[in-house]
């Protein structure tokens, strides 16, 4: 089986459109979302028995590593803006963000 295209920030305006149009043309299409969400993505995207993945935290750079290791490609539309991030974290939401140390 193929990567899948995977889409963080799915229950968004932007991301549950994108996560949309990828699956209307049938896309293989994996949705990452903090636990608690799924009921606000089911009402946005039709997900049908596509693979969504839900995790306590974007902020675990395990997590994003794995991610990327089993996307084709990753689209970030989650908003992960903060002012109070500590110095422990804010380099993994660089990480999340596309920035790599």
């Amino acid at each position: 089986m193929n990567k899948p295209i995977t889409i963080l920030g799915a229950t968004g305006d932007l991301g549950s459109q994108f996560a949309n149009h990828l699956l209307r043309t049938g896309n293989n299409v994996h949705i990452v979302t903090r636990v608690g969400t799924l009921k606000k993505l089911q009402k946005r995207v039709r997900l049908g028995s596509k693979k969504v993945s839900q995790v306590k935290t974007l902020f675990d750079k395990q997590i994003i590593e794995n991610v990327l290791h089993n996307s084709l490609i990753v689209f970030n539309f989650a908003g992960l803006v903060s002012l109070s991030f500590t110095p422990k974290v804010f380099p993994n939401v660089l990480l999340i963000n596309g920035f790599f140390p």
